[in-house]
């Protein structure tokens, strides 16, 4: 394999389990950050419409 392409490798396995990393503990450090900021939100699913087929997202902030 050429010198190249291993360090292309590597690089690439970086990237990708940063991504995994960032993504897995994206809620915890939210929550730590609104938590030591004072901040307070919540994502609330609601249904509607004549038969209940509209799902929306309510979002209630507190500062």
């Amino acid at each position: 394999m050429a010198p190249h392409l291993e360090w292309l490798l590597i690089g690439a396995a970086a990237v990708l389990g940063s991504g995994i990393y960032d993504t897995a503990t994206a809620g915890a450090a939210a929550r730590e950050y609104n938590r030591t900021h004072g901040l307070r939100a919540r994502v609330t699913p609601t249904a509607g419409g004549p038969q209940g087929e509209q799902v929306r997202l309510s979002v209630t902030l507190q500062f």
